[in-house]
């Protein structure tokens, strides 16, 4: 029960992110089949129960189906939905509520930060073939001897 109680109390005073989501489709594309039945009969009962997000369906000629999710730090996420069913639909819905609304950060880009902050290491700078750098000293010349 106490359980079930502390999950009452965060969904009570979790923030929502997600300020806006907007399902845009085509009226007679092919693509947007299931799109069309989604907006007429999911998604009203999806936006009575997510009262704190405002739903909107637009409707774009000669565009393929998509889900715009606009969320309160001003970022925008768009997830296509070309010729996906109501199910999936759904569950794209879902990733876009559930979405904290910053870009995930992959290690790359984490290591390509360190690269550029010029790649100093405990053990030192590697220079490639070459002699030496001392990054750590900037009074000291640039080059300097090999150990033999």
């Amino acid at each position: 029960m106490a359980a079930a109680s502390t999950a009452a109390a965060a969904a009570r005073t979790a923030v929502m992110h997600l300020r806006k989501l907007t399902l845009v489709f085509c009226e007679h594309s092919g693509s947007s089949v299931a799109a069309r039945s989604f907006a007429a009969n999911a998604l009203p009962k999806i936006a009575a129960t997510n009262s704190a997000i405002e739903f909107t369906a637009a409707v774009k000629a000669g565009r393929h189906p998509q889900l715009i999710g606009e969320y309160s730090n001003g970022a925008r996420h768009s997830i296509g939905i070309k010729n996906l069913s109501e199910k999936a639909i759904a569950e794209r819905l879902e990733l876009l509520r559930n979405r904290a609304g910053y870009k995930v950060r992959t290690r790359d880009a984490i290591n390509r930060v360190v690269r550029a902050a010029g790649g100093v290491s405990v053990q030192g700078v590697w220079g490639g073939v070459g002699p030496a750098r001392d990054v750590y000293d900037p009074e000291a010349p640039r080059l300097r001897k090999m150990r033999t």
